[in-house]
């Protein structure tokens, strides 16, 4: 993997772990950030040994303490749209990423930091984590699809709660209101979290990621538009030598051997 100017980007075991790396600054983004982080994504993306990704914030105190905001100060309506438009097509690029994305949430995840986190397929938090959408606090709006994706995840109601309020809420909050599916030991958060993505590394690449499309693009159609679309893409996967292998391996009581590859 590349060496980055503001990340730190490593490949164990099938999965690029992405280091934002800016503890002075709580690893708050801009565009510069924004757009390394694409690069990053894309390289992944072109990469077959990366089967998984990792991101976390480097330090103790913040995964991502969000957006800079002096320069936003100074935005006018177009410039803002401008910098929305920017911001919300990483998140879209994290959220469609074809491959499993997981953060790592260390410290305070708030603003464009949550709205990260949202992107991601998987939330593990450490114990100490911190979870705000405080934008209302500064006079503006969440504007990188946090509301849209927090309200899919917790409900209408939490999610105007928590984005009306400003409210900051810790990491047993956020697993009992669904915000995060796992919650773990400050120094335990990196080894569970590459221990989660081992787990989906092992697996049919190709059906692990038509699984992803599936739940990805499925959860906004009606139920008989998604479940239509699921089974187009159960049919894509009787056209790959996972199918078989998995299968086969499975009637003989083996450990299957896969390769991601569609049959000739």
């Amino acid at each position: 993997m590349k060496e980055r100017e503001t990340h730190l980007v490593e490949l164990k075991n099938h999965t690029a772990l992405i280091t934002m790396n800016r503890p002075q600054k709580l690893n708050i983004l801009d565009l510069d950030i924004m757009a390394e982080l694409r690069d990053i994504f894309d390289e992944c993306k072109e990469n077959d040994e990366v089967y998984s990704v990792v991101i976390t914030g480097a330090g103790e105190k913040a995964f991502c303490a969000g957006d800079n905001v002096e320069p936003m100060m100074r935005l006018n309506p177009k410039k803002a749209r401008e910098w929305v438009t920017y911001g919300q097509q990483l998140m879209h690029m994290i959220e469609e990423f074809e491959k499993p994305v997981f953060a790592a949430v260390n410290g305070y995840a708030v603003g464009g930091g949550i709205e990260m986190a949202l992107a991601c397929d998987f939330r593990v938090a450490s114990a100490k984590a911190k979870f705000g959408v405080p934008e209302v606090n500064i006079g503006v709006t969440a504007a990188f699809g946090g509301s849209q994706r927090l309200v899919r995840l917790v409900g209408t109601g939490m999610a105007k709660w928590l984005t009306m309020s400003a409210s900051m809420i810790d990491a047993p909050e956020a697993y009992r209101i669904g915000l995060v599916e796992f919650v773990t030991e400050p120094d335990d958060l990196l080894d569970k979290t590459m221990e989660l993505a081992g787990e989906l590394n092992s697996k049919s690449q190709t059906a692990m990621r038509l699984m992803k499309a599936t739940l990805t693009y499925g959860r906004d159609m009606d139920i008989r538009t998604a479940c239509r679309f699921e089974g187009f893409v159960t049919s894509e996967v009787y056209a790959t030598q996972d199918q078989r292998e998995g299968m086969a391996a499975f009637v003989a009581k083996k450990k299957p051997e896969y390769t991601g590859f569609y049959r000739d």
